[in-house]
C-alpha cells in the first residue's frame, strides 16, 4: 500500500471491505519504484526478504515477509542509502544485487553492484 500526497490510502477498505489488507504502509511520498526478493546464503538475515526501491526517498527498506506471505516480520527504514534515486533492482546470477541509479540534476545514472557484508 502507498499512500501519497494527500496520505489517502489507495483502497478503500470501508467501500470494499474484502479488499486485500497491505502488509506495509509507506507514508511518506518517495517515488517508490522497483522491488525484488533477494535468496541466498550471502544476505544472511535479509535471505528471502523483499527490497523495495525509492526515486526521490534515494533509499531502499527490507521487508520480511512471514512464510504464509499474509504478515510482516520485520521492517528495515533504510536497507541502504546513498547511491542516488534508486530505479530498478535485480539479482544477478552471481548473487549480488544490481541497482540502477536515474541521476538527480542532470547527468548520468549508474549500474552499481551491492555485495551483502
Amino acid at each position: 500500500n502507498y499512500n501519497g500526497y494527500s496520505g489517502a490510502q489507495m483502497t478503500n477498505t470501508q467501500l470494499y471491505p474484502n479488499a486485500v489488507r497491505p502488509l506495509y504502509v509507506h507514508a511518506d511520498s518517495e517515488g517508490m519504484s522497483s522491488c525484488i526478493f533477494v535468496e541466498g546464503q550471502q544476505w544472511k538475515s535479509w535471505d528471502g526478504s523483499l527490497l523495495v526501491g525509492f526515486l526521490a526517498g534515494e533509499r531502499t527498506a527490507v521487508l520480511d515477509v512471514n512464510a504464509a506471505g499474509d504478515g510482516l516480520r520485520r521492517a528495515v527504514r533504510n536497507g541502504f542509502s546513498s547511491l542516488g534515486r534508486i530505479r530498478a533492482l535485480a539479482q544477478g546470477p552471481d548473487g549480488f544485487l544490481y541497482v540502477s541509479t536515474d541521476p538527480s540534476g542532470g547527468g548520468l545514472g549508474r549500474i552499481v553492484r551491492v555485495r551483502p557484508e
